[in-house]
């Protein structure tokens, strides 16, 4: 008999090992097969998860959501996707990720990882409704199988699933509303276009010549979807639309900006000068 065995055999034991915080086996355990795909060996760039040994279940997990933070955006959904389609427990994969966000999204979390987990989310929503979608095209008049259950089964997690991402919803809209401190407002909201815009110059700001070893630019990190989190947050007018969604108005003015306008080389140059000149 292994230490742990005899002494959680002993109540009193097992009693103080409970209180201390060692009464859970989770760290013994990894679902089989996984859920998503990992491989022993050196780290690669792709979206496999590696580990140098045989993982624990919860480094396994964590890693998960840890690889998340070398995706933004649509990279998400890819790397997701990658994993998703490989796995035959597609209902169970589902529910493993909605349970481990809302563990997740208790805790104090970077603002990154908090909408990034929040595109995990929209995604779940998304697959969840492909499922639903290819129940009702295969129903023809007798009890749809979901994995091993009868359709009645079916019937009953899907409600349960339903009152699920209700609640997650509620969270994540509990969660922005905390952390959308800003309540900005433009007298014209006529000018949120040309304020996109403005924030595009910036983020893509840089010298027009090279220094040393090339241009010097005003960030060294500023993605879209870092620009689309910054509107929801401060913004009236973002702060009820989803990240996607704000991404898809960047997007359109990127499209709309004409960097060859006069009054846009003035503005630019302006920058440029302002910023970096001295």
């Amino acid at each position: 008999m292994i230490l742990k065995e005899r002494l959680f055999s002993n109540m009193f034991y097992r009693n103080m090992l409970t209180d201390l915080g060692f009464r859970s086996t989770y760290s013994a355990r990894k679902n089989d097969p996984p859920f998503f795909q990992y491989k022993i060996g050196a780290y690669k760039p792709d979206y496999y998860l590696y580990f140098p040994k045989e993982p624990f279940a919860i480094r396994y997990t964590n890693e998960i959501f840890n690889k998340i933070w070398e995706y933004n955006g649509y990279e998400v959904s890819k790397y997701l996707d990658f994993h998703y389609y490989t796995c035959t427990q597609k209902n169970e994969f589902l529910r493993f990720l909605q349970y481990e966000i809302e563990g997740r999204i208790r805790l104090k979390l970077a603002k990154a990882l908090r909408f990034k987990l929040n595109f995990v989310f929209q995604w779940i929503q998304d697959k969840q409704t492909e499922l639903q979608a290819g129940q009702e095209n295969h129903h023809s008049g007798h009890a749809i199988k979901y994995g091993n259950s009868s359709g009645e089964d079916s019937q009953n997690f899907d409600g349960r699933f339903d009152s699920l991402l209700n609640i997650f919803e509620e969270k994540m809209e509990q969660i922005s509303k905390i952390y959308n401190t800003g309540n900005v407002q433009l007298v014209n909201s006529g000018h949120i276009p040309k304020l996109i815009q403005l924030f595009i110059l910036l983020r893509d700001l840089k010298t027009p010549y090279k220094r040393g070893s090339g241009q010097e630019e005003l960030f060294k990190s500023f993605s879209s979807t870092d620009l689309a989190c910054l509107l929801q947050q401060h913004f009236a007018h973002f702060q009820h639309k989803k990240i996607n969604t704000i991404q898809k108005d960047i997007l359109a003015q990127n499209s709309e900006l004409d960097i060859n306008q006069e009054n846009i080389k003035k503005l630019n140059k302006a920058l440029v000068e302002y910023f970096f000149e001295k």
